[in-house]
């Protein structure tokens, strides 16, 4: 499934792992393992970084069939997060997200991060659903906790300036260290969550 914007795909409770390229984009991943309740929308906007990393090939995923849309997310001029997905029916208790992967040290430069997370929302026109921003340092430099908490509070604080509607209370951006021997990321959600609980292992 597909539309003018980028590829998509409707995940349920019972599909199999969603497979990523193993690479640097993806913090060496290889897949996408759900355990969800209700059917996801999900899109892989990874495949602008894989593309222009492989350029000798068409598209890196290739359940990405609509020319038009790989077009438009590859030959955005701005750098883009690397997953979003939300529920297939969206309301104020089934918020969305936005994951991007970064390498570790950038942690201390936040303002191309919250750039990328701008331009995500924006392209996706999605400010609306008050997304929460998942960051997934990997290798580079180990982030002692005190230092992962510091600037998860930074992005969070930043984050309220650029986009509005999100309560006091809420961590709106999550930092999620994944170790370099994590293969798979775990997406799970149940029923009475806001969030999706994400973890790389």
């Amino acid at each position: 499934m597909s539309d003018n914007t980028c590829p998509f795909k409707i995940i349920t409770r019972t599909d199999p792992p969603v497979p990523l390229l193993p690479s640097l984009n993806t913090a060496n991943l290889n897949r996408i393992v759900f355990n969800i309740h209700n059917s996801v929308l999900l899109r892989l906007l990874v495949c602008k970084e894989e593309k222009e990393a492989n350029p000798q090939i068409d598209c890196p995923y290739p359940d990405h069939k609509n020319s038009d849309a790989v077009n438009l997310a590859c030959n955005h001029p701005n750098r883009l997060a690397h997953v979003y997905l939300r529920h297939e029916q969206i309301d104020n208790k089934a918020r969305s997200c936005i994951i991007v992967f970064i390498e570790a040290t950038y942690l201390f430069a936040p303002a191309g991060l919250l750039e990328v997370f701008k331009n995500t929302v924006n392209w996706l026109n999605i400010a609306h659903e008050r997304p929460y921003f998942y960051v997934i340092p990997y290798y580079g430099k180990q982030q002692a906790a005190v230092h992962t908490a510091f600037n998860s509070k930074i992005l969070n604080m930043e984050l309220r300036k650029i986009f509005k509607g999100y309560s006091n209370d809420e961590d709106i951006c999550i930092v999620i260290p994944a170790d370099k021997r994590a293969e798979i990321l775990n997406i799970d959600h149940t029923s009475g969550s806001k969030k999706f609980k994400i973890s790389p292992h």
